[in-house]
């Protein structure tokens, strides 16, 4: 493959998900229609064929809330898509595109034509989000566009890139691997998580030797579905004292993180970090320790069954309603309840309320080491 056709294959933009573009470069590099892929750009292949098949209707609260966002800096926004019509058409309504082009036939550039001329744009005043080198970044640049490549969303992502590499070693394999050689592109980092990605008009980590944009930065793990919530109430939390806060998707992804870690759960991986830390707090099933760039906050509901008897549930539920005024004005911002009802299914969810409330208000600063008022804890 020569030069010249490898380069359709670089995209002028990598991030790890659509969040992480930088749009607002985008604006002001010209750029005033943003076309985005569905399938695993915005939600996840399987969950929208199952939700489509089953009549569930798409929602997309997270993606919705990109959009508005585009709209306001004054963006027009499309889908362009190999799905159906029918799942283009839910999804365009979900997010609030303007418009969208469903049965695309990407790599074709026909679509990408479509939108220039609805808009009355040229291809340099368009920019497309999408999760395929083969699909979305050579339609994309065939077309003349700027090309912004994300990784696959969903967690069928991981094992239908498998699928597709077995099934197109030709295609896909050889193309990344020619392009690493060249010096080209990069999908995966090696030395530094997060060395790979770039804005437009950058060039990725590895080949400048500029640190990973993610050193000095703190990433949360989330180790089970009960504490999802408050780990994005404290990546949200942290974001507002001007440090970047990210969730990462994989375990694997914590260790090579240059910055600082957080791992909020109860599962094996949590329990595991949690010996390699200085667990400084354990109180009715909560722990909280840090050492170093590790952080680890961990719920225990079973300890509550031990704890007083038997009574260990409504031990906690009293020392809840007793602490949570002391963080009202975090609670009442982030949603949180102020009192205690009893479900055992939702004890756990209380549990990590508290915890991360706690970890802020007396920990974090010190942990970022960063300058706070850090109280003593009881």
């Amino acid at each position: 493959m020569t030069t010249e056709e490898l380069k359709l294959y670089v995209p002028d933009v990598y991030q790890k998900d659509i969040f992480n573009i930088d749009y607002k470069r985008l604006w002001e590099h010209g750029v005033r229609v943003v076309s985005f892929d569905l399938d695993k750009t915005v939600g996840s292949f399987i969950a929208n064929k199952v939700k489509i098949r089953a009549g569930i209707k798409l929602s997309y609260p997270e993606a919705k809330k990109l959009v508005d966002g585009l709209h306001e800096i004054g963006f027009k926004v499309a889908i362009i898509t190999n799905a159906k019509s029918k799942q283009a058409k839910q999804s365009a309504e979900a997010i609030g595109a303007d418009c969208f082009y469903a049965k695309a036939d990407k790599p074709s550039d026909k679509c990408f034509k479509k939108v220039m001329k609805e808009y009355k744009i040229n291809p340099s005043q368009m920019a497309h989000v999408g999760d395929s080198l083969t699909k979305d970044v050579v339609g994309g640049n065939g077309a003349g566009v700027i090309t912004c490549k994300v990784k696959g969303k969903g967690k069928d992502a991981k094992a239908e890139r498998a699928l597709k590499w077995v099934a197109h070693v030709e295609s896909h394999h050889r193309i990344r691997e020619e392009l690493a050689k060249n010096g080209m592109w990069r999908e995966h980092h090696k030395k530094a998580y997060g060395d790979q990605y770039y804005q437009l008009c950058e060039k990725p980590g590895y080949l400048t030797g500029k640190p990973s944009p993610d050193e000095g930065s703190v990433a949360i793990f989330v180790d089970g579905k009960s504490p999802k919530k408050s780990a994005e109430n404290l990546r949200d939390y942290i974001s507002a004292l001007g440090v970047r806060a990210i969730i990462l998707e994989n375990k694997e992804e914590v260790e090579p993180f240059p910055g600082k870690v957080i791992v909020i759960g109860h599962h094996d991986f949590a329990r595991e970090e949690l010996k390699k830390v200085h667990c400084f707090y354990e109180k009715y099933g909560m722990f909280i320790g840090f050492r170093d760039n590790l952080c680890v906050l961990m719920a225990s509901r079973s300890a509550l069954s031990s704890e007083n008897g038997g009574e260990g549930h409504r031990a906690f539920g009293k020392y809840y309603n007793e602490t949570l005024p002391g963080f009202s004005d975090i609670a009442e911002k982030y949603g949180i309840p102020m009192t205690y009802e009893h479900n055992e299914k939702s004890t756990r969810r209380y549990q990590y309320d508290l915890i991360w409330l706690k970890f802020v208000k007396h920990s974090l600063a010190l942990f970022l080491d960063i300058e706070g008022e850090e109280d003593e804890e009881e």
